[in-house]
């Protein structure tokens, strides 16, 4: 194998690697809130965007830089989450039975994702920022968008007060004259 195509193998190995991780991370983070959405509305959208994967746009000429034993449990893995995004879409199912049922693709797809994640060599670090508790919700790390939400908010504000400001003298004048 050519130093470039070793390297593209190893980026691939890291990206699939990282999806997987984000995927099962997602199914764990978010089980709550999309249990309760789900007894409340039934909705499937939530779940079949957490479960999203860009797998499928894959083709086999970036495959055939991974080895076979490779592939085969990248495979095995998005088998796996598609039975899982197939349940999803189309259940009936009341939230006890959905809750039973996501529980058990969960574990199976941090089984299988487990698996590929060791052969890879693991998921790459995402990058992290850590926010002082103390700062607004509404500034932004770069200072970037703090002036434009200032902006917006002050355009707001005026866009609406002078109408009424200037709806209030009127009437208050024709109630001094009456």
């Amino acid at each position: 194998m050519s130093d470039t195509k070793t390297e593209h193998a190893e980026k691939l190995r890291k990206v699939i690697a990282l999806e997987i991780d984000r995927i099962v991370e997602d199914l764990e983070l978010r089980r709550t809130v999309l249990l309760e959405l789900w007894g409340r509305t039934r909705d499937r959208g939530m779940f079949l965007d957490t479960v999203f994967s860009r797998w499928a746009t894959l083709g086999f000429p970036e495959l055939l830089h991974l080895e076979p034993d490779e592939v085969a449990l990248v495979d095995t893995f998005y088998r796996e989450l598609h039975e899982l995004r197939f349940y999803f879409k189309f259940t009936e199912d009341m939230p006890v039975t959905l809750s039973e049922s996501y529980d058990l693709g969960l574990l199976r797809l941090k089984g299988y994702g487990e698996l590929v994640l060791e052969a890879f060599g693991g998921a790459p670090e995402r990058p992290f920022i850590e926010f002082p508790e103390d700062e607004p919700e509404s500034a932004s790390p770069t200072g970037l968008f703090a002036e434009e939400s200032e902006e917006s908010e002050e355009s707001e504000e005026s866009e609406g007060e002078p109408e009424a400001a200037e709806s209030e003298p009127e009437q208050n004048e024709s109630e001094e004259t009456e």
